[in-house]
């Protein structure tokens, strides 16, 4: 992945968990940086929710 990618995520996440996850999402999908921030504008706040439901279980 493109070190602009990594900067981006550096700045934009809140967590490694959530960092790990746009990642990994960015990698498969063969995403631009822009296509990164758009899908972290949409995606945010459900990803957020996920990890947030994850933790409630363990």
């Amino acid at each position: 992945m493109p070190w602009t990618h990594y900067v981006r995520l550096m700045r934009r996440t809140r967590s490694a968990e959530e960092r790990a996850f746009y990642e990994t999402e960015a990698l498969w999908g063969g995403w631009s940086v822009r296509q990164l921030e758009r899908q972290d504008a949409r995606e945010g706040k459900i990803h957020r929710s996920r990890l947030e439901s994850v933790a409630a279980v363990k």
